[in-house]
């Protein structure tokens, strides 16, 4: 996966079969905290310790350096019983963190200036609405929404019925978070030859019928989640899973630690990593539920309540916990 943030770009040696889409110089480790009811997505690991910090100190974060401390993204969860009564409420959604100078026009009409520097002037943005539903042969589906400068981008993420692995698509390749152990996945591409859920029934079909085996070493490795198999905590800002994401030399900055030079598909990833701890932690959650129904209790030590009644959604400029 290449080198972490913290090292400079060392591109290693690869195979000429792989396509130089997978040739990564660089492991961007991402670190997805919570704090409020809310996921928060930080770009680099230096970014969620500076958060850590300023918390500790009481020190306001600053932009000058990229804004360290301030999350790439943020999930809120939509309202469980809005859900339950509109077919069209999404499932949660994430919001993108910008910096830019003040000179320059926001990227997006519905952008919300959360703070000014100097210069600079850091927004918050509506980036990715995802809605939950059910596909064929009753799996889970999680559709996204995400923006861009050209227009909407349309991924859908299909859980296998047996089991946790989803299936979706990175640019123009089937991939595949496939479960390596408990709460932890790989992001591989699905070779040409073997079928994806994503793929129509004919195509399926096929691909089904051929009997050649497959090497692991045509699957291509993307990313890799994992939690801290923490629930909800009073503290704010507990780490809740690692997500670390390879980019190549042409898309990243190894000196960037900030809201700056973060790639496309690594946004991408990151809200399919904040995506997959909120499942994670459903799944979680349904498992404690039954566990203490067979012990014939319905005592519950989450202080912040169950994950599935969360209120509505706030108002992007309704509370700023970075500053």
């Amino acid at each position: 996966m290449g080198n972490s943030s913290s090292k400079p770009i060392v591109q290693p040696q690869y195979d000429s079969s792989m396509p130089p889409a997978f040739h990564f110089s660089r492991t961007r480790h991402m670190v997805i905290a919570c704090s409020n009811r809310e996921f928060h997505c930080f770009p680099t690991e230096h970014s969620y310790e500076r958060r850590k910090n300023t918390r500790k100190s009481g020190a306001p974060v600053t932009l000058d350096d990229g804004a360290l401390g301030v999350p790439l993204l943020t999930l809120e969860r939509s309202n469980l019983f809005q859900r339950a009564f509109d077919s069209d409420a999404p499932y949660c959604r994430i919001y993108k963190y910008m910096l830019q100078k003040s000179s320059e026009a926001p990227l997006n009409e519905r952008c919300e200036m959360v703070h000014k520097s100097g210069e600079l002037v850091l927004y918050k943005m509506p980036f990715c609405e995802v809605k939950k539903s059910w596909s064929r042969g009753l799996r889970t589906c999680y559709e996204l929404s995400i923006w861009s400068v050209d227009g909407i981008q349309k991924l859908v993420m299909i859980e296998h019925r047996w089991g946790s692995d989803l299936d979706t698509k990175i640019g123009p390749w089937n991939v595949q978070w496939r479960q390596e152990g408990f709460e932890s996945f790989s992001l591989t591409t699905i070779p040409d030859e073997m079928p994806s859920l994503l793929d129509d029934e004919e195509t399926i079909k096929r691909k089904k019928q051929n009997k050649t085996k497959i090497s692991d070493s045509k699957r291509y490795l993307c990313a890799k989640f994992s939690t801290t198999g923490k629930s909800h905590t009073l503290r704010s800002f507990a780490k809740l899973a690692d997500l670390c994401v390879g980019e190549i030399d042409i898309e990243t900055d190894a000196a960037s630690y900030g809201l700056y030079s973060v790639p496309w598909y690594t946004q991408v990833t990151a809200c399919m990593g904040l995506i997959l701890t909120l499942v994670q932690m459903e799944k979680r959650e349904d498992r404690n539920k039954r566990s203490r129904r067979r012990m014939g209790s319905g005592f519950t030590l989450n202080p912040l309540g169950p994950l599935n009644t969360a209120g509505p959604t706030r108002a992007l400029n309704n509370t700023n916990p970075f500053f």
